[in-house]
């Protein structure tokens, strides 16, 4: 009887202790939640530091492995990242799983925080207030819509070349394609720095556009994302002085700067140099680009889309292949876009692979400066 009296009493003890436990973890993830849905102020150092402090505590961190094969062929359009930094449990250095909902919406919160600390540590700004809420057309202030957080480049005002980055709405951030794979890939797969690194080369300047903001508008995202875009070249893209300006359109970015050359035809066809479009939705976008040869030579001479595909990268797609994705498909034979592969059909890493065609295609452009 003592024995059995004591053995439920161990019993009780340790489910207490669980129960405290994981009543523990629930404070501590409230705790965290709070803080994820308020940025992170500071400096890039500080903040970086807390960030960091706060993913361990999630039990998480960023490490950077070398890659044993960075380019298959130093004269290949692959891209050469020689580094890839994978977020890791701190215990064993084993790769993310999923704990429930909860703990990956606040882990995703602070990793999109890691992600613009690491931007702003590389030398890129928050633009000023002031100016980002002019980024918000006059429905998406009336249905009180965030301020995005729109991140430029010191020599936006003085560059004679600019690219504009315009990332897929939904969960990805400013300076994410994609927040899954910066948490189950690499920071290299998920976010633009490697882009950027490529656009610090070349001495151009750069604004990276947070259409996915306005994430309590009613509008569907495509909407919301257009009227981000057409926003910001009103008041901040084509007040700068560039004389060349790049367009990075990912996902369903893709289509609002699309629209955005529909509605501003002559100031987009003056100062645009290209267009590139990583897995793009364009899907209904082009209709009036059958009908206005202007637009129809201007998408046909200075525009690609980089898709996924099994061909390798580079390779011209015509409606017949087989292309993953149903929002890239042309409707008509006509459709002036043309289709690249980007060498994967991984979702994930569609960016990353495209890379070095999306920036020979603009050099090229740049060099030859042509205009329709």
């Amino acid at each position: 009887m003592q024995w059995a009296a004591a053995a439920a009493a161990a019993s009780c003890l340790a489910a207490a202790e669980e129960w405290i436990h994981r009543r523990a973890i629930r404070r501590k993830m409230a705790n965290l939640y709070a803080l994820s849905q308020h940025p992170v102020g500071g400096s890039p150092t500080k903040t970086g530091e807390f960030v960091r402090l706060t993913l361990q505590d999630l039990g998480y961190e960023y490490r950077t492995y070398a890659n044993s094969n960075p380019s298959p062929d130093s004269a290949s359009d692959f891209p050469r990242v020689l580094f890839s930094t994978r977020l890791v449990a701190v215990d064993d250095g084993s790769p993310f799983t999923f704990q429930g909902e909860e703990h990956y919406e606040v882990l995703a919160s602070f990793v999109r925080e890691y992600v613009l600390n690491l931007l702003l540590r590389q030398g890129m700004k928050e633009l000023k207030p002031e100016r980002a809420c002019l980024l918000l057309s006059d429905r998406q202030r009336s249905v009180g819509a965030m301020i995005p957080k729109v991140l430029v480049t010191d020599d936006l005002e003085t560059a004679e070349v600019m690219v504009v980055i315009v990332h897929k709405s939904g969960s990805a951030r400013t300076g994410q394609w994609s927040r899954r794979a910066c948490i189950n890939g690499s920071l290299e797969e998920g976010s633009v720095a490697p882009y950027m690194e490529r656009i610090r080369e070349r001495k151009w300047a750069a604004i990276l556009l947070d259409p996915a903001s306005c994430e309590n508008d009613p509008m569907p995202d495509d909407v919301a994302s257009s009227e981000h875009v057409l926003c910001a070249w009103d008041h901040v893209i084509q007040k700068e002085g560039a004389k060349q300006i790049f367009f990075i359109g990912h996902g369903l970015g893709g289509k609002s700067v699309l629209t955005l050359l529909q509605h501003r035809q002559e100031s987009m066809i003056e100062r645009c140099a290209g267009i590139a479009l990583i897995d793009g939705a364009h899907t209904g976008t082009w209709y009036p680009f059958n009908v206005q040869e202007q637009l129809k030579a201007f998408l046909a001479g200075r525009c690609r889309n980089w898709v996924r595909s099994d061909k390798p990268l580079g390779a011209i797609l015509s409606k017949d292949d087989d292309i993953f994705g149903r929002g890239v498909r042309p409707l008509t034979e006509d459709d002036p876009i043309c289709l690249t592969s980007s060498g994967t059909s991984e979702q994930n890493r569609v960016a990353i692979m495209a890379m070095e065609g999306v920036f020979k295609f603009f050099d090229n452009l740049h060099d030859r400066r042509v205009y329709v």
